[in-house]
């Protein structure tokens, strides 16, 4: 086994892994919409995930959205669900421990709004906050988890959030076409505890 020194001063154990496995996924989505009061558009959804690798094969996720129309062009919306990512292939086959992870979940909670600008233009405009639960930390380095806060790599396992702003501009050239100019804002908080 090789020993591998990182930027940080840590030494990681490597070793080569050469093993091949059939994983399945599955899933299903159920959504309903319902127009109210001609202004008011609501979505009612959930999605069921199933994972045969892991211990916890089954992850239920509800999702609810809801569209305002201010004007016949612009719209107030909102929307809110429960997202499920299931752990990565290479740490399930790597170390057999791994199939006891549990999905990560993300709470995610949207407000914005949206503009026809012309015929062919949409200005959209969206803030987020997204609650991040259950990513596994590293056995070797248990300060470091794999999420990528926008900003790189990094968290623990006990709490990590992310809130931004996503500008868009939509726009069609021609029948086929669609040009969508965005721009993200993302600000992570990581909550961190440890023991020494």
């Amino acid at each position: 086994m090789l020993n591998f020194v990182t930027s940080f001063g840590d030494t990681l154990p490597i070793s080569s892994l050469n093993k091949s496995e059939n994983f399945f996924k599955g899933a299903s989505y159920l959504n309903f919409n319902f127009l109210l009061m001609k202004r008011f558009t609501t979505n009612v959804g959930a999605r069921v995930d199933y994972f045969n690798t892991i211990r916890n094969r089954f992850y239920f996720s509800p999702r609810f959205s809801a569209s305002y129309m201010l004007t016949p062009i612009t719209n107030l919306n909102f929307s809110t669900g429960i997202y499920y990512q299931a752990p990565l292939y290479i740490w399930l086959i790597a170390d057999e421990r791994n199939r006891e992870l549990k999905s990560v979940k993300v709470n995610q909670y949207v407000l914005g709004f949206d503009h026809q600008l012309n015929e062919d233009a949409l200005l959209s405009v969206e803030g987020f906050y997204k609650d991040y639960s259950d990513y596994p930390t590293s056995l070797v380095r248990p300060y470091l988890v794999l999420a990528n806060t926008g900003a790189g790599f990094s968290g623990s396992d006990d709490y990590f959030s992310s809130f931004g702003l996503e500008p868009l501009i939509s726009s069609g050239i021609g029948k086929w076409q669609r040009t969508n100019v965005s721009y993200s804002m993302i600000l992570p908080s990581i909550g961190i505890s440890a023991e020494f």
